[in-house]
C-alpha cells in the first residue's frame, strides 16, 4: 500500500477584494489534511484566496507535489474559481482524481458535477472519514461505491454518512 498524495485547495472567490471583508481561515481543509496525514496519506493545503501568485502558485504546487487526489472546498462564490482551477489541473495532470466538498457541494452535488465536468466525485456532508476512505479505496483499487458520503460521476450517490459523534476521534 502506498501513500496517496493529496492537495486540498480553497479556490479564489469571484468576490475578489470584497471577499477579504469576511475572510476566514480554511479550517475545513486544514482539518481534512490533518486527518489524512494522521491516517497514513500525505496531504497539503493551498489557499488561493490568500496565496500570492494565483494560478501560477497552483501550477508550481502541482509540479512539485504531483498529487493523486485534488480536492476543492466549494461555497457558492467559489464555484467559478473551482471550475477554472480544476480545468487547469486536468490540463496539467489528467490522471489526478478530483473531488469537491463544502457547503455548496453538499447542497447541490449533482448540479456541481454538471457544472464542473472535471470532477470525479463530490463529498456530501462531513469529509473527515469520507476523504480518508476514498484515498484508501483509490490506493487499494477498491470500488468507491462502498464509501458512504459520495456523489460519484460514475456510480451515483453512495448514501449518507453519519456525522462524527466524538470529535476527539479526529486527528
Amino acid at each position: 500500500v502506498r501513500t496517496m498524495r493529496v492537495l486540498l485547495v480553497r479556490p479564489p472567490s469571484i468576490l475578489g477584494a470584497m471577499s477579504r471583508q469576511n475572510l476566514q481561515h480554511p479550517t475545513n481543509i486544514v482539518g481534512l489534511a490533518s486527518e489524512l496525514n494522521a491516517r497514513g496519506h500525505s496531504a497539503t493545503v493551498l489557499d488561493l484566496e490568500t496565496a500570492p501568485g494565483g494560478m501560477a502558485a497552483l501550477e508550481l504546487r502541482l509540479e512539485g507535489a504531483r498529487p493523486d487526489v485534488v480536492g476543492v472546498s466549494v461555497v457558492t462564490p467559489h464555484v467559478p474559481g473551482a471550475a477554472l482551477l480544476l480545468r487547469r489541473v486536468r490540463d496539467l495532470d489528467a490522471g489526478a482524481f478530483m473531488i469537491a466538498g463544502g457547503h455548496h457541494a453538499t447542497a447541490l452535488p449533482a448540479d456541481l458535477l454538471d457544472e464542473i465536468p472535471e470532477l470525479d466525485a463530490v463529498c456530501v456532508g462531513e469529509g473527515d472519514r469520507t476523504l480518508v476512505e476514498l484515498c484508501d479505496g483509490l490506493d487499494s483499487g477498491r470500488s468507491l461505491t462502498d464509501v458512504a458520503g459520495l456523489q460519484l460521476r460514475a456510480g451515483g450517490f453512495t448514501g449518507h454518512r453519519d456525522p462524527v459523534e466524538d470529535l476527539d476521534d479526529l486527528a
